[in-house]
């Protein structure tokens, strides 16, 4: 569920009326550590034992070292309307949701392997722009988690992919091989990553844009994630 930050409270406040309770981040933050948290982090958890029900409110879908609050206004521009259940919902545009979802996945390594299914279905399915799509991705500076994301869809789920990606793919080949190698590593092997696959993790997160500006903001937020999960109890 998306929410303002600025609702963050009041909607918490009704949810523990009714019977949920908080589990991450810690329920006792001062306003100081709520405004820290949400410079890393995006996303509350709450569950109801009673009733078995997990809800995840979430601020944005900004990755701090990724994708920044402002940057991502980009994906909520030009909404248009799905039917779920019989009701019509303002949700973000096909060629956008792509691009979400090929951002999503490649943060994360894929792997969860139906996030990169979601991105084969997509190729095969929908009819995308893709000229905006690259045109956004170049704004955003996801050509390498895109090309990356079109790689393993191929190589997984056999996705063809569209002529318009094959500059970037050729441009870019070498890095997006190595985020390629990555990926396989994490998609092949165990759920909880040991020592040196988290170490593997950090190095990919630091290559996924290019700049020494974005290399130091992603390793800044090894430290910030760690004391978030350590001390105000965040995922």
């Amino acid at each position: 569920m998306h929410v303002s930050q600025k609702d963050v409270k009041p909607i918490l406040e009704a949810l523990i009326n009714l019977r949920f309770f908080q589990v991450h981040p810690r329920s006792d933050l001062s306003e100081k550590q709520w405004n820290y948290y949400f410079r890393w982090k995006k996303d509350m958890g709450l569950m109801n034992r009673e009733q078995g029900v997990f809800v995840e409110l979430h601020t944005g879908i900004y990755y701090h070292e990724l994708l920044n609050k402002k940057k991502e206004q980009l994906f909520f521009e030009d909404l248009t309307e799905e039917t779920l259940a019989g009701i019509k919902v303002r949700c973000m545009n096909r060629d956008n949701t792509f691009l979400y979802l090929t951002y999503h996945g490649a943060q994360h390594m894929y792997f969860r392997l139906f996030w990169l299914k979601d991105v084969a279905e997509a190729l095969r399915q929908w009819e995308l722009d893709h000229v905006k799509i690259l045109n956004n991705a170049n704004e955003l500076g996801f050509e390498r988690l895109l090309g990356v994301s079109l790689e393993l869809a191929r190589e997984f789920f056999n996705a063809e992919i569209p002529q318009e990606y094959h500059v970037l793919l050729v441009e870019k080949r070498a890095i997006i091989k190595k985020l390629k190698r990555l990926c396989m590593r994490r998609i092949l092997g165990p759920e909880e990553l040991n020592f040196f696959g988290k170490l593997r993790k950090h190095y990919y997160i630091m290559s996924l844009k290019p700049g020494i500006k974005y290399k130091w903001v992603a390793f800044q937020s090894i430290f910030h994630r760690w004391y978030i999960r350590k001390y105000l109890g965040g995922n």
